[in-house]
């Protein structure tokens, strides 16, 4: 059985004429009798009785014609959904956030812009570590990425695009003894812990936060490295020691009574980007992309 056997035969089928059919295959119809009585030999059942008026299906015929009939329409609706795909209207996404970056800002406009045009796609969403996040997109198991920009110069094969800019500040617990002192003198911060992530977690986050510790004019005397970030907000509600943040963290973070002070000039290291893998062929992707909001200064609009 072929191809063509099965077309002659379902277009005899739809129409009860070899006329007819033979006229709409552009075929003889010697051709399109030989090719019905092949399919017939093949399959040892008689398919179609023809007499000198009329031309009828036989019950073989007929649950035969039925069943390439709805073959023949689920074909259909798979190559429905193929041209779909391809066009990034149906399919799936996988997005993560650093989980503890405030998301509020641009997240849910962009995911409710992308649902309105792409209802079909289904969408998940997770937050996670710095770490998990980037070994979760290098193994593919996320498509798209939410997390800090120094973080992405970690991440190998990607591309990125910047989402929103962030105001980094100096954070510590309210509750600390010089968190009022240090607003008019910063170098009473020298003698005590700068809070750094380890390099299993994150690499970048030291050596960027050490660097922003120069720029205020003195470097720290005690560093104190904490495994992630949710121990580093602990250890500053605690009062042991001081961090360099995002802003957001203080509407991200209600439960914690932090204080801040803007750094004499933005250096733009905590801005939010997204990436992707250089080699996801997820044809999703691209309209997401399209969703992104044009950059923005989130600490002004907070």
């Amino acid at each position: 059985m072929n191809l063509f056997q099965i077309e002659y035969f379902m277009e005899v089928a739809k129409y009860l004429n070899f006329t007819t059919a033979a006229k709409n295959l552009f075929i003889s119809q010697p051709a399109l009798s030989k090719g019905i009585s092949r399919l017939e030999d093949e399959l040892q059942v008689k398919l179609i009785e023809r007499t000198t008026h009329s031309v009828r299906l036989t019950t073989a015929g007929a649950v035969l014609f039925k069943e390439f009939d709805a073959i023949g329409k689920q074909i259909n609706l798979a190559i429905d959904k193929v041209y779909q795909a391809a066009q990034g209207q149906s399919g799936s996404i996988s997005i993560g956030c650093l989980s503890s970056i405030n998301i509020d800002s641009f997240l849910p406009q962009m995911l409710e812009k992308f649902s309105a045009s792409h209802p079909e796609v289904k969408i998940t969403l997770e937050r996670l570590s710095f770490k998990t996040l980037r070994e979760k997109l290098q193994n593919h198991n996320l498509d798209v990425i939410f997390s800090l920009s120094f973080e992405m110069e970690e991440i190998y094969g990607i591309h990125q695009k910047e989402v929103c800019k962030r105001k980094e500040c100096i954070v510590l617990s309210s509750a600390h003894p010089i968190s009022t002192e240090m607003k008019s003198d910063l170098l009473s911060l020298q003698n005590e812990p700068l809070l750094l992530i380890s390099k299993d977690e994150t690499k970048g986050f030291q050596k960027i936060l050490t660097d922003l510790a120069e720029f205020l004019g003195f470097m720290p005397q005690i560093e104190r490295i904490v495994p992630n970030m949710d121990t580093l907000f602990s250890y500053l509600d605690l009062g042991m020691g001081w961090a360099i943040l995002d802003r957001s963290i203080e509407y991200n973070n209600n439960k914690y009574k932090f204080e801040f002070i803007d750094f004499p000039d933005n250096k733009g290291i905590f801005n939010i980007c997204c990436a992707w893998k250089t080699d996801n062929l997820n044809p999703v992707i691209p309209y997401l992309l399209d969703a992104i909001p044009e950059p923005f200064d989130s600490a002004r609009s907070s």
